[in-house]
Order: structure tokens, then C-alpha cells, then sequence
């Protein structure tokens, strides 16, 4: 079974990791997330997170262990739910974290896939329930058009499936984050969708369900935010 989503600003998916454990996983770039920012940008993100309620958040755009302690604090445990968040690795530009609840899951490791930009981190959990565990795979590939970035961002993908490539049949192991791409036809997308051996986005073992997009902001003082739900 072959599912495809793409990334707007957040998207969160709703899978089954068996007939037992129906899980909300949610990804989201927090542009330099800057823990200090206490008034302006930390009311939007409890809004956001709070409505979904993610069971696991993987962000993109992390730029410190401290503003990873201050996103667990000041955000995630701030709306009567516990989250604790997975070790973080501290690369050269920004980097990928993980928030999840303990009652879900038992956090296992996070390995740096180098790039020649910023790593892709894979997450391996160990869902409470079932015993089932399931990799993450969080991207952030090179932002921006033109023929030398869309060289860079299937270069990334190459780093990425030479890791994926060699998993087990059956292995729950997801792909998500900004992939940053802006047409069909680029290598990087083509790259993703390469059937052999295995699939791009999602393989578990009942799915997704559905998929829900939003674009969140402000323009001219008025949120802007609307959802769509698309079905898969």
C-alpha cells in the first residue's frame, strides 16, 4: 500500500500501528524557533499543537538544545498533556527534533544522516501499547528554485534512501518534513517516488487515514489560518 503526503506548513497524519493503537504523528518547521520569543510566536504554537494534540511532533528549524528544553516547556506541556523530547543532535546549520508522549512511547535513538546542508534524523520509538516500533525519518532538504538547488535537494535524497534502502521488509518507518520542492519532474521527487525497493512516506501496517493541511499566519493583523482535510 503506497501513500504520498506533502508538507504546506504542518501536516499530521492519523496511522494505526496495529488494530490495537490508532496514533496522531504531526510535523511542523518552526522557522528559528527562539525560545524567548514568550509573546509573539508562542500563543500561535500552543494554539496549533494544543488543537492536534499530536501523540509524536517532529519539527524542523530547531537551533539549540535550550530551545528545545523552552519549546517542551512552554508549549507542549503546557496544555495538560506530558510530552518529554528525544535526544537531540546539534548539527551545523538547523536542526530536527522530536516531542512524544510516554504513555505512547518509549523513545530509542536518533542517527544523524549527514548532508552537505543540514542532517536528516532518523527517530526510533517503541510504541507502549503493542511493542511495534517505527522509525522517523525528518527532513529538511535545500530551500529555494533553480537547477543547482533542485541538485543539492536530490543529492539529499540520495543520503536518505541509501539508509532506507537497505530496512527489512515490513519495517513501520515514515518520511516527513519540509522537502522544500517545487515541481514534479525534479530529480528529488522522482528520487522519493522510486518503488524499488521500498516506498517513499509511509508504510505501516494499517496506514493513514487522512491527512490534514493547514496554512497558519497573519496578514495585516487578522489570522489567516485555515485547514483542509484530504483523504488518502
Amino acid at each position: 500500500m503506497k501513500k504520498l503526503c506533502y508538507l504546506i506548513v504542518f501536516l499530521f497524519f492519523i496511522c494505526n500501528l496495529s488494530a490495537q493503537q490508532q496514533i496522531k504523528i504531526m510535523t511542523y518547521n518552526l522557522l528559528n524557533y527562539d525560545g524567548s520569543d514568550t509573546t509573539t510566536r508562542n500563543p500561535y504554537f500552543r494554539t496549533v499543537v494544543s488543537s492536534i494534540n499530536p501523540d509524536i511532533l517532529v519539527v524542523n528549524e530547531m537551533t539549540s538544545l535550550l530551545n528545545m528544553n523552552n519549546f517542551l516547556s512552554r508549549i507542549m506541556n503546557s496544555f495538560g498533556e506530558t510530552y518529554e523530547q528525544g535526544y537531540f543532535i546539534n548539527g551545523s546549520d538547523t536542526d530536527n527534533g522530536i516531542f512524544y508522549k510516554p504513555s505512547k512511547f518509549v523513545f530509542l535513538w536518533n542517527t544523524a544522516i549527514p548532508t552537505a546542508l543540514r542532517n536528516i534524523n532518523e527517530f526510533k520509538l517503541k510504541s507502549q501499547a503493542t511493542g511495534d516500533t517505527i522509525r522517523i525519518y525528518s527532513v529538511h532538504l535545500k530551500a529555494s528554485s533553480g537547477s543547482s538547488n533542485e541538485i543539492l535537494r536530490a543529492a539529499e535524497v540520495d543520503s536518505l534512501r541509501k539508509v532506507t534502502d537497505q530496512l527489512t521488509p515490513n519495517t513501520n518507518f515514515i518520511v516527513l518534513g519540509d522537502f522544500n520542492i517545487y515541481r514534479y519532474s525534479e530529480p528529488a521527487f522522482q528520487k522519493l517516488l522510486n518503488q524499488a525497493p521500498i516506498i517513499f512516506s509511509v508504510y505501516l501496517s494499517t496506514i493513514c487515514v487522512s491527512v490534514y493541511v493547514s496554512l497558519v499566519g497573519l496578514k495585516n493583523g487578522k489570522d489567516i489560518s485555515r485547514f483542509s482535510k484530504v483523504k488518502i
